[in-house]
């Protein structure tokens, strides 16, 4: 099969937002969904301009407004999601709309028993937390093009959001400004310490247990374990597509919450939920054995100390898995003043008002929303008129597959050619071609590596992107650019070009941002040059 790719150009300056938007109380409460369980084992998607390529949405009683899908053939449903969320976003700005995720579950489609495992489904969520009196939810409706039966929305699971059920009666105040580069749910559970724990090795499994990476926070209040077993009849490999890929089982104890419904492994590096209690697993990229076992411990929250400011301690965990757990930072104190929450900008503060309790499920939700595309697909940028001897405006694009693969890797960038430019690398006051990246692969580094600063789309104090020519002008980096490159050079093979981060061994590349610097003796009207772009696919 061939892997369908293109760019995609975001405005250099496209704002990102973090809320905790809410019908009840900022930050409280649950989301409300629509999730489509009319699939039967289908893993990608044909869209077809107009024909079946639209959506009719309804959320939280704003709408119904008609979206219009990205068209092509076996589309990977991951791509699929992330172009419903995009496509929500431009349909409203309501928060009902401008902060509305969709996501993919990978279960076992639709084998009995069915559950909140169990099936092959896109879910769209609504942009805000809370019941609004059992309104706050997902309808997908018949509309023109239908694209309902395509993508298993012709039979839905629809559920409201609800209410706060802890026990909290403060204020919280979700703050910073969000650097990451998709969307993305964190969670808050207040506990003193992490619930959920590191994978190991049940009996010696031909699989190594150091390739298994939990996250999730478990809540349930009486500790258990779980053990998850791979069976490789069907393959022993990730990536093959479904009916050829390992499957997992698990069962657990003492807390019953077992599954020998399989659900197969699709993808590498995709978390995937174990339960219903919050636990979820994904996989490096590596060959199981049949029967291969782990074991993962889940230990129920507690809280030694209640007091909002200064006392109570809290975890998170993420969908893209930015947690507490993965940075190695462990408990955070609450305070009335903001406190980190993931690692790219935002903050959590608690008013000192009544407790926080583990034992009272105190959890609470923050809506992140990531830059929207300028252009796409984009095969041409231009940079405008530039003066000799000045930089241009900055551009910015990430790189993806669309269909035909399902993992991509060794992902670098370069200059083809100089095109009609006729003074770079000349000795002579040469033009220069300026690069810079970082992303979800290889985020800027901030301050450290448990810092609140390791952006991946770089913000300024209102949530904009902020990348000047002047911080790719050099092969060395700000803190808030994982790379940059003065000047580009001409390569003919990968060996010698730029390395761009790729998220979680996805399909979408690190962000890419370009700028040209006209040499002083460079003439001419109109030059153009040739980008390239390099990269592994399976």
């Amino acid at each position: 099969m061939v892997a369908v790719s293109r760019f995609v150009e975001f405005s250099v300056t496209a704002q990102t937002f973090a809320t905790g938007a809410s019908t009840d109380s900022p930050a409280q409460g649950t989301y409300g969904f629509s999730r489509g369980t009319g699939l039967s084992g289908a893993d990608t998607f044909t869209i077809t301009k107009d024909s079946n390529d639209q959506l009719q949405v309804n959320i939280n009683g704003v709408g119904p407004e008609t979206i219009t899908l990205t068209s092509g053939t076996d589309l990977d449903p991951r791509f699929v999601a992330r172009d419903i969320e995009f496509r929500l976003h431009e349909a409203n700005s309501a928060d009902a709309f401008k902060f509305a995720q969709c996501k993919w579950r990978n279960g076992n489609w639709g084998i009995s028993p069915k559950g909140p495992n169990s099936e092959n489904s896109f879910i769209i969520y609504t942009g805000q937390l809370g019941s609004n009196g059992g309104a706050n939810d997902v309808n997908v409706s018949a509309g023109g093009n239908d694209a309902r039966a395509t993508l298993g929305f012709d039979t839905v699971n629809e559920q409201a959001g609800a209410d706060f059920a802890g026990g909290y009666t403060g204020t919280v105040t979700v703050s910073g400004n969000y650097g990451g580069q998709f969307d993305d749910q964190y969670m808050i559970q207040i506990s003193d310490h992490e619930t959920v724990f590191d994978a190991t090795a049940n009996g010696s499994p031909t699989y190594s247990a150091s390739n298994v990476t939990t996250g999730g926070l478990y809540t349930n209040s009486t500790d258990t374990t779980y053990t998850i077993t791979i069976d490789t009849t069907n393959g022993s490999t990730m990536g093959a597509g479904n009916d050829n890929v390992p499957q997992m089982t698990w069962t657990s104890s003492p807390v019953s919450d077992s599954s020998a419904s399989p659900i197969e492994l699709l993808y590498p590096d995709h978390f995937y939920d174990v339960g219903t209690n919050g636990l979820r697993v994904k996989f490096a990229d590596a060959v199981f054995g049949n029967n291969d076992q782990f074991d993962v411990v889940c230990s129920g929250a507690t809280t030694a100390n209640n007091d909002p400011d200064g006392g109570a301690k809290y975890i998170f965990d993420s969908y893209h898995g930015d947690s507490s757990k993965a940075l190695g930072i462990g408990a955070t104190t609450t305070q009335q003043t903001g406190t980190q929450v993931g690692s790219r900008g935002v903050t959590v503060a608690f008013e000192d008002t009544g407790t926080l309790d583990a034992a009272n499920s105190d959890i609470f939700f923050i809506t992140c929303r990531g830059p929207q595309p300028l252009t796409e697909p984009v095969t041409q940028l231009n940079f405008g008129n530039v003066t000799v001897s000045t930089n241009s405006p900055v551009k910015a694009v990430w790189f993806e597959i669309i269909g035909g693969a399902v993992s991509m890797s060794t992902v670098k960038f370069s200059l083809q050619s100089d095109g009609t430019f006729q003074h770079h690398d000349q000795g002579d006051n040469d033009t220069e071609f300026r690069f810079g990246t970082a992303g979800a692969g290889n985020s800027a580094p901030g301050s450290g590596p448990t810092s609140n600063s390791q952006e991946e789309f770089p913000v300024d104090s209102s949530g904009q992107g902020r990348i000047l020519a002047t911080d790719i002008d050099s092969d060395t980096p700000p803190n808030y650019l994982f790379a940059t490159k003065q000047d580009l050079a001409v390569v003919s093979s990968a060996d010698n070009a730029e390395s761009i981060g790729n998220f979680q061994g996805g399909l979408v590349s690190d962000f890419i941002w370009l700028a040209i610097k006209l040499g002083a003796n460079e003439t001419g009207a109109n030059s153009n040059i040739n980008y390239r772009m390099f990269f592994d696919f399976s």
